[in-house]
């Protein structure tokens, strides 16, 4: 059986429970989730979907699924031929109602435009972090996230072949509380950087928060955490209510005195969201037949997503008046 690529990681999208193979982070101290991914059926069905929301779509997002692969260097191959027409890599998922569990690697694509990707040896320390990241950053080569094939762990970096936008990189202690993290991505926003991972393991004695920033535009952000609802109807409620505001919600995280829902909101626009959840699929040909049929209609998938009660759902978001980052399906690492 294939060996899945798992992000080895510490930050949030907890929707992504069920089908990505990978863990959701909850602010441990380690480089691999303390959260293990679901049963990969996505929990028990729904009696009925949530409506779709019918707010205008700014495009259409078109996925597809692969075989993982077994090695970097086929990784790299696969990711290369790929982008070389025009789809890039978003995560690998696993369903396990099936024996070996079936496993798939997605691609999304949403714009008129290819990629190239590099893969680099990971760095021991923020520093050499920093080196490293500046240095690809300044060709067009974007921290993409550390992922492993097998026991094989490396970064990824990609570069959007029709931009000429370079990127730098800031690396910062790791805030334990909500409103220190709050006071730093808030900081780190008002001058164009954008939060990447909030928690990540780079080889120091503390944790570190990695943000970027684009030589292109004039992209400034901001960010709300908010308690987390107890029900679902409360929790759908809140992230509908925050991105008709422009926020778009990019998970929860576990603080030192709490979790809290994170939402990120590039200033120099006037974006909305919304967002709703569908009955997962329970085999990797359903679910990229449902993100596709959702992505025609220009609805962005965010991924499995466990409610309140305990119900699974995979969540999608409709971006409105919306360009950039914030607007697009994104990986783990948000990019």
């Amino acid at each position: 059986m294939n060996n899945p690529r798992v992000y080895i990681f510490k930050w949030s999208m907890p929707l992504i429970f069920t089908a990505f193979a990978l863990a959701a982070c909850g602010g441990d101290d380690s480089k691999t989730s303390s959260n293990p991914p679901d049963s990969g059926n996505g929990g028990p069905p729904n009696t009925a979907p949530d409506t779709p929301p019918s707010s205008p779509a700014i495009s259409a997002f078109v996925y597809e699924g692969l075989t993982p692969d077994t090695s970097r260097a086929q990784f790299l191959s696969s990711l290369n031929t790929q982008g070389a027409q025009g789809f890039r890599y978003l995560s690998d998922f696993a369903f396990t109602a099936t024996t070996p569990p079936d496993q798939t690697s997605a691609f999304v694509k949403d714009q008129s435009t290819t990629y190239s990707y590099e893969l680099q040896n990971v760095t021991s320390g923020s520093a050499a972090f920093l080196t490293q990241a500046n240095s690809e950053g300044a060709r067009g080569f974007r921290w993409a996230g550390e992922l492993a094939v097998g026991t094989d762990i490396f970064f990824v970096y990609r570069k959007d072949n029709n931009s000429a936008a370079t990127y730098s990189y800031q690396v910062l202690a790791q805030p334990t509380s909500k409103a220190d993290a709050l006071n730093q991505a808030n900081a780190q926003g008002a001058q164009g950087y954008y939060s990447l991972a909030p928690a990540f393991m780079l080889g120091d004695a503390s944790t570190s928060s990695i943000y970027e920033k684009s030589s292109q535009g004039n992209a400034t952000y901001g960010y709300e955490i908010a308690a987390v609802p107890t029900d679902d109807t409360s929790f759908l409620a809140q992230l509908n209510s925050e991105g008709a505001r422009g926020y778009r919600f990019r998970g929860t995280f576990v603080f030192s005195d709490g979790t809290g829902a994170v939402f990120a909101k590039d200033l120099s626009q006037s974006a909305t969201f919304s967002f709703y959840g569908l009955d997962p699929a329970t085999t990797s040909a359903a679910f990229i037949q449902q993100a596709n049929v959702e992505g025609a209609k220009g609805n962005g998938l965010i991924g499995e997503f466990g409610l309140p009660s305990g119900k699974v759902q995979t969540l999608y978001f409709v971006p409105g008046n919306c360009k950039g980052l914030l607007c697009t399906p994104v990986s783990l690492f948000g990019i």
